[in-house]
C-alpha cells in the first residue's frame, strides 16, 4: 500500500508459461537466457546445472544449445528452459529474436577475461535498448575456481550489477561451486512474481 502520496512499486511483469494440458510433465514452464562472450563459460555452466557434466575440452556453440531442467517446488512441477546462446557477432542478430518472451536473461561474463566482461556489457545495452521488457536480468561471473587469473574486479562487476537493480554472483562449473543454489533461488523469486 502506498503511504505517503507515494505509489507502491508495481510488481514486475514476468514471462511464463502456465501449461493447461495436464498431460505434460509440467506446471510452469521459464525460459532462461544464457548471453556472452564466447568461451565465458555459458555452455559449461548449462551442462552442469541441467546434466550434472563438465566438457573437459572447448567446443564453440554454434547458434545455440538448449538444457532443460525440471524443478518440484511448492508442489509446482517447473520446467527450466536454458538457451544457451553462441557469443561470436555473427549470431547476434539470431540471438536477439530469443530474448523476446525469456523469462530470465543470464548476463555471463568469465572473471578472467575484461575483455569478456566489456562484450557483456556491449550486449546487455542492446537487449534493454531493443528486447528487454519483461525479463529479469542476472549478472553472472563464471570460472571462480581461476581466481589467481582473475581480471575483472568482484566489487566492480557487483556494483556495475546493483546499480541497475541486476543481482550478481559468480561460480564454478568445473568445481560445481555455487550453482544450485543460484538457480533454486532465482526460480523462487520468479515463482513469487506471478
Amino acid at each position: 500500500m502506498a503511504t505517503n502520496n507515494v505509489p507502491a512499486k508495481p510488481k514486475p511483469t514476468l514471462n511464463y508459461t502456465r501449461n493447461k494440458l495436464k498431460d505434460w510433465d509440467y506446471d510452469i514452464g521459464f525460459k532462461y537466457v544464457l548471453i556472452g562472450d564466447t568461451k565465458c563459460g555459458k555452455t559449461c555452466l548449462t551442462k552442469r546445472y541441467c546434466e550434472n557434466t563438465f566438457p573437459e575440452t572447448f567446443t564453440s556453440t554454434v547458434g545455440m544449445e538448449l538444457g532443460v531442467k525440471n524443478l518440484d517446488i511448492n508442489s509446482q512441477r517447473i520446467r527450466i528452459t536454458f538457451w544457451d546462446l553462441g557469443g561470436q557477432e555473427k549470431f547476434r542478430v539470431v540471438s536477439r529474436q530469443l530474448y523476446r518472451n525469456s523469462t530470465v536473461i543470464i548476463l555471463c561474463y568469465d572473471i578472467t577475461s575484461k575483455i569478456s566482461f566489456n562484450k557483456m556489457i556491449e550486449i546487455h545495452e542492446d537487449i534493454v535498448t531493443h528486447y528487454g521488457q519483461g525479463s529479469l536480468f542476472i549478472v553472472a561471473g563464471l570460472k571462480s575456481d581461476l581466481e589467481e587469473e582473475r581480471k575483472v574486479d568482484f566489487v566492480y562487476a557487483k556494483e556495475w550489477a546493483a546499480s541497475r537493480g541486476y543481482p550478481h554472483f559468480e561460480c564454478s562449473a568445473k568445481n560445481n561451486e555455487n550453482i544450485d543454489n543460484i538457480f533454486l533461488e532465482l526460480t523462487e523469486h520468479c515463482l513469487s512474481l506471478i
